[in-house]
C-alpha cells in the first residue's frame, strides 16, 4: 500500500498504520481493484453493482502512450457526486446568509423499523408518502407564510447497525431553510407522526463555520453555513466514509488528495454503506442501470438558488 500513497503524492509520515484484518475501513484500502473482490454467491445486488460501478470507471479511463489515466468518476453512487450535492446545499444556506437579516433551520428526522419480510428496498421506499407526510409538511410549511421562499432537500441514508456488517434499515431527513423566525410549534402536525424536529434560529451577522469541518479555510472563504448543512453532509453516506478514509490515513487537502478521492466510489466504502447503495442503485427491479430508489429530492427553491450560487461563483 505504502508505493500506491507514495505515487500518490499522500505518504508523508515514516509510518502509516494499517487498519486491522475486520476493522469496516480495511477494505478501503484496496483502492483500485476492489470492484473485482468475490462476493457473497447469494449476494447478487451487491456483484451488480459493482460490476455496474467498474463500468462506469472502465469509460472515465484514457489510454495515453505512457499509461492510463483514470478521470474522477462520475455517477449517483461516487465521492464526486456526493460532494457536488454537499457543496448545493452549503451555497444554498449561504444564498439566504447573505439575503436575509434573519431565518430558521429546520431538521426533520423520519425512521421506522423494518420488518422481517421487509427487503432493503422495500423499506426505503416507503419513505415519504404522500399521505399524510408529505401533505402535512408541505401544510406546516405553507402555515409559515413562507411557501415561495423557503429551500430544502429531502435525503434517505443508512443506518450503521454496528457490529453488523451491512446496513438493515433506512433512516430519512428534510433540512429545510425558511427566511424568518419559525416557531416550533408549526411542526406539531408532524411530531404526531412520529417525526423528531429540531429548530435552530439564526441571525446572518453571527453566522460562522463550524470549526470542526472539514477545508476551514476554504469554508470561510465561501461563508459560513450552519450546522444544517453540515448534517446533509454526514448523511450522505460514500461522502462521509470516504472523507473518514482520508482523515484516518493522514491526507491534506492537497489538489493530489482532491485527485484521488475523485476517482472513488461506494465500493471502497465500508461493507454497510456499499451494501446499502447497492439496493438503492438496483432498486425494486435488480437492476443499476434502470431507475433506483430516490434518495435525494430537492425541495422549495433548493435547485434555483443552488444554480445561481454555482454560476455566480463560476463567473
Amino acid at each position: 500500500m505504502r508505493p500506491l500513497l507514495e505515487s500518490e503524492g499522500y505518504a508523508s509520515a515514516e509510518e502509516i498504520p494499517v487498519p486491522p484484518q475486520g476493522d469496516i475501513f480495511g477494505k478501503l484500502w484496496e483502492v483500485e481493484d476492489s470492484s473485482a473482490k468475490a462476493p457473497s454467491p447469494s449476494n447478487k445486488t451487491v456483484k451488480r453493482f459493482r460490476d455496474w460501478c467498474k463500468d462506469r470507471r472502465r469509460n472515465r479511463r484514457t489510454e495515453y502512450d505512457d499509461g492510463i489515466h483514470q478521470y474522477p468518476v462520475e455517477h449517483a453512487y461516487s465521492y464526486k457526486s456526493e460532494l457536488q450535492k454537499s457543496v448545493r446545499a452549503k451555497d444554498v444556506e449561504r444564498h439566504f446568509v447573505d439575503e436575509y437579516p434573519r431565518f430558521t433551520t429546520v431538521l426533520l428526522t423520519y425512521t421506522r423499523p423494518r420488518s422481517e419480510d421487509e427487503s432493503i428496498v422495500e423499506h426505503a421506499d416507503r419513505f415519504y408518502p404522500e399521505y399524510p407526510i408529505q401533505k402535512k409538511r408541505r401544510d406546516c410549511i405553507k402555515a409559515t407564510g413562507y411557501w415561495e421562499e423557503f429551500a430544502g432537500v429531502s435525503l434517505l441514508a443508512p443506518k450503521d447497525v454496528a457490529p453488523n456488517s451491512c446496513a438493515e434499515a433506512t433512516h430519512a431527513h428534510d433540512n429545510l431553510v425558511i427566511p424568518t423566525f419559525v416557531s416550533s410549534e408549526c411542526f406539531d402536525p408532524l411530531q404526531e407522526e412520529g417525526v423528531d424536529v429540531s429548530i435552530r434560529y439564526h441571525r446572518s451577522n453571527k453566522v460562522e463555520a463550524p470549526s470542526s469541518i472539514n477545508r476551514l479555510d476554504l469554508e470561510r472563504e465561501r461563508g459560513a453555513t450552519t450546522a444544517l448543512a453540515q448534517e446533509v453532509s454526514s448523511n450522505l453516506p460514500v461522502l462521509s466514509a470516504i472523507e473518514d478514509f482520508r482523515d484516518m490515513v493522514g491526507m491534506d487537502a492537497s489538489s493530489n488528495s482532491a485527485r484521488y478521492m475523485a476517482k472513488l466510489d461506494a465500493t471502497h466504502c465500508p461493507e454497510y454503506v456499499e451494501r446499502w447503495c447497492a439496493h438503492m442503485s438496483c432498486g425494486k427491479d435488480g437492476k443499476p442501470d434502470s431507475n433506483g430508489i430516490r434518495r435525494w429530492r430537492p425541495l422549495g427553491r433548493f435547485t434555483e438558488i443552488a444554480d445561481s450560487m454555482k454560476e455566480r461563483r463560476e463567473y
